[in-house]
């Protein structure tokens, strides 16, 4: 069984999936990611084999390379609710009572394909955009094994999974990483409700928000409170 496994370097989780595969005595080959906008190594683009994984990956895998497998799957780290980026910061802006992560079918465009299995919880009043990211990530890697364990060792189908799953559909906006920065934008006129909102939703020590002042961006630091 050949499986092309596109990962994230940074990503203990990521890691964790891949090495799983390996575990399974499949033959594989991992492409990993640093950042956006990377490029695929020109010696992908000849590999044919049956299965691309792809877990927290930051590569968009082009339709030409999708289609020198039998199966692609893609795990989203976010329920179908949350299609593209963001989703944590998202979910908790819309002050939405569940979250979750989907694994899909990839095709050319991004978290769009077949659901095959969505794993969801609750979102805990007191959840944060990083508590949130970590929980839907642990989540994220438990459907990833669980996928691999049925698949290639009990002998589980795709179409059994599409089956099971075909009352799931996406059906939230497919947000981009421009929209998600820009809320990461405050202007010094923002009203006390709306700045909780998005330093809950969207403030991180990673990225943290922004205030817009006479041409300058400040940068908010304190975050023990949250």
């Amino acid at each position: 069984m050949k499986v092309l496994f596109f990962g994230n370097k940074s990503c203990p989780y990521s890691m964790g999936a891949y090495d799983f595969l390996q575990r399974l005595n499949l033959d594989i080959i991992g492409v990993w990611s640093e950042k956006r906008k990377e490029k695929i190594p020109d010696e992908i683009y000849s590999w044919s084999g049956d299965y691309i994984f792809s877990f927290q990956s930051y590569f968009v895998v082009p339709k030409k390379i999708l289609d020198r497998a039998k199966i692609s799957i893609n795990i989203h780290p976010a329920s179908p609710d949350y299609p593209g980026s963001g989703g944590p910061a998202w979910a908790i802006y819309d002050e939405a009572k569940y979250y979750g992560c989907t694994a899909h079918i990839m095709n050319e465009c991004i978290d769009n394909g077949a659901i095959l299995k969505v794993k969801r919880f609750d979102i805990l009043p007191t959840d944060t955009i990083t508590s949130l990211l970590h929980r839907a990530k642990l989540n994220a890697i438990i459907l990833f094994y669980e996928m691999a364990q049925d698949l290639f060792i009990n002998g589980k189908t795709v179409d059994e999974f599409l089956l099971e799953n075909n009352h799931e559909e996406w059906n939230g906006l497919d947000r981009k990483i421009h929209q998600v920065n820009k809320m990461r934008f405050i202007e010094c006129d923002i009203d006390l409700v709306e700045f909780e909102k998005r330093v809950k939703a969207f403030h991180s020590t990673e990225y943290p928000l922004k205030l817009k002042f006479h041409g300058r961006n400040f940068v908010l630091e304190d975050n023990s409170q949250f």
